[in-house]
């Protein structure tokens, strides 16, 4: 009996040991997720910035610049829809263990999406000033 518990206490540890590879991807994965959570967090102000980009244009005309930032502003919500839909987050102890390239590679498409993100607020602002 007692070497019955030994052998399910030792698979179990196996099993789930925190491994070094582990504890980091699931910091890589919290990094991932922080990117996308700071970014999503600013889609509110992107749908609202188009809409007085697109009243400025019913107001004054349409010109280059502000149908090139409405473009942005859609553009870096699409792609931001595109990378949700994408991403799988690694669910299971075994996936987390062995996803280090894909969450780096995430992670680089996050910081994209998030990056023309900000620059489309930007242009957007500067133009509604």
């Amino acid at each position: 009996m007692t070497h019955r518990i030994l052998i399910t206490i030792s698979i179990f540890l196996l099993v789930f040991a925190v491994t070094p590879a582990f504890a980091d991807n699931n910091e890589l994965a919290k990094e991932v997720m922080d990117i996308h959570d700071v970014a999503m967090a600013r889609m509110t102000d992107m749908h609202e910035l188009k809409l007085q980009l697109l009243a400025l244009e019913k107001k004054s005309g349409p010109t280059e610049q502000t149908t090139a930032a409405i473009n942005a502003l859609q553009d870096a919500s699409k792609g931001m829809m595109v990378w949700m839909r994408q991403y799988k987050h690694p669910k299971t102890p075994a996936e987390l263990q062995n996803a280090q390239e894909y969450l780096l590679s995430e992670k680089v498409k996050i910081q994209e999406v998030s990056d023309a993100m900000f620059s489309s607020i930007d242009t957007a602002e500067k133009l509604l000033k």
